[in-house]
């Protein structure tokens, strides 16, 4: 199988089969069948559109450019080639015998969503832990934790101080997609042009709905998100609210009930105030050795 061969495979993996991420063999894995150097994922799909799109004069719908990667067709004089991208999510891993706290440390790590879990006796992977499934470990046991689920965010050092990144209601829908890869992030706020209140979420997820239909890129954000509404599409990434006042424990709650990777604050208004995401979970994890 050559590169491009994988490429489109790997391409196809996320868009048919509602994954999130698979990994990526590197160039001697495709000769030696050893190695990996990372994984692909739909913020991945997110860059290679938002490329395509800015080489391109002509204004495709993302189905379109998905179509010019599928078919291997050059889209500048530098291809963003899967490695390339791979490479973004590094191949971190832990062992059978690292406690729950070198879990959540590895998982805390900046573009480190998964981890596999690897024998070290025999060096072979048997299993694979995501974030998503040790917050869930975090609500099926509250009891090992403390206090600290009890306390409000706001107690809580800068945990859901990050700022929320957020596009308006009105505008191109690719204009959400250029904003997560400029910032290297998973999800972007949709806030009305009336009132600034939070109103819908886009997240890097939603791509596979532009893969499995023709969705002009230029139609607005509110229009993109109405048609999946419409079509009743699971796109995983519902709007979950809480504000600075809300107890931790009730925050990874929402997140993990809601199978989503982050929880907008908002004021009194509705207006965005902050985030608390899955890698914030994480962080606060790794402390607690």
């Amino acid at each position: 199988m050559t590169r491009e061969e994988v490429s489109r495979a790997l391409h196809r993996a996320l868009a048919q089969h509602g994954a999130l991420a698979v990994q990526s063999p590197s160039q001697a894995d495709l000769v030696a069948g050893q190695t990996f150097i990372g994984y692909l994922d739909c913020r991945d799909l997110v860059s290679f559109c938002v490329f395509a799109s800015d080489e391109s004069n002509w204004q495709p719908s993302l189905g379109d450019l998905v179509k010019i990667g599928s078919k291997g067709a050059p889209v500048a004089a530098t291809a963003v080639t899967v490695s390339y991208l791979a490479r973004r999510h590094p191949f971190s891993y832990v062992y059978t015998t690292d406690s729950l706290a070198v879990v959540a440390s590895r998982l805390a790590q900046r573009e480190v969503h998964r981890v596999p879990v690897v024998d070290k006796a025999t060096g072979e992977m048997v299993a694979l832990i995501t974030q998503s499934a040790l917050v869930q470990w975090v609500v099926d046991n509250k009891a090992l934790l403390g206090d600290v689920l009890r306390h409000p965010l706001k107690d809580i050092g800068p945990l859901g101080t990050s700022p929320v990144v957020s596009v308006c209601a009105t505008s191109p829908v690719l204009d959400a997609f250029k904003l997560m890869d400029e910032h290297k992030i998973s999800a972007v706020g949709v806030v009305s042009q009336a009132k600034g209140d939070l109103v819908a979420t886009v997240s890097s997820s939603d791509i596979k709905f532009f893969l499995r239909t023709k969705f002009p890129m230029t139609h607005t954000v509110m229009e993109f998100v109405q048609s999946i509404n419409d079509q009743m599409v699971d796109i995983r990434s519902p709007l979950i609210c809480a504000s600075r006042n809300t107890p931790l424990g009730d925050v990874i709650g929402r997140m993990a009930k809601a199978k989503v990777h982050r929880v907008f604050l908002v004021d009194g208004k509705d207006k965005p105030v902050g985030i608390v995401s899955v890698t914030d979970v994480m962080k606060l994890l790794g402390d607690r050795k």
